[in-house]
């Protein structure tokens, strides 16, 4: 990753598949990250047997699902950032060319997934 950097330029199409996949794994309101992180968390809210101290653990469990999906987006925006922004830190980063059509095809059709996969489970 260190040698690596302003890849934006010459690979647009991954850098925004990488991006949207950053995001998504974030854990924003309508991505698959947090439809993952909700659907760990139900059972205990559904369960009978929690309702005893719940009012003091619901608030903790929310404090956890926003400090990971928080974790996880500087970490992403990091890597976003080295990978993908400011200058070329090597001669094959400046070198680097998009990779083909089915490639394409296979990140962006992944994307898209990753987004509906929030939108359906959010709904």
């Amino acid at each position: 990753m260190d040698r690596l950097g302003g890849l934006i330029h010459s690979m647009p199409v991954t850098s925004f598949a990488f991006l949207v996949a950053c995001a998504a794994i974030s854990a924003p309101g309508a991505a698959n990250g947090f439809a993952s992180e909700c659907c760990s968390f139900k059972p205990f809210w559904l369960s009978p047997g929690c309702r005893i101290g719940a009012e003091l653990l619901l608030p903790a469990v929310g404090a956890l699902l926003a400090l990971a999906a928080a974790l996880a987006a500087a970490c992403f925006v990091r890597v976003f950032g080295i990978v993908f922004l400011g200058r070329p830190r090597s001669v094959a980063a400046e070198r680097a060319v998009e990779v083909d059509r089915w490639s394409h095809a296979a990140m962006i059709t992944l994307a898209v997934l990753c987004v509906l996969a929030g939108f359906c489970r959010a709904s």
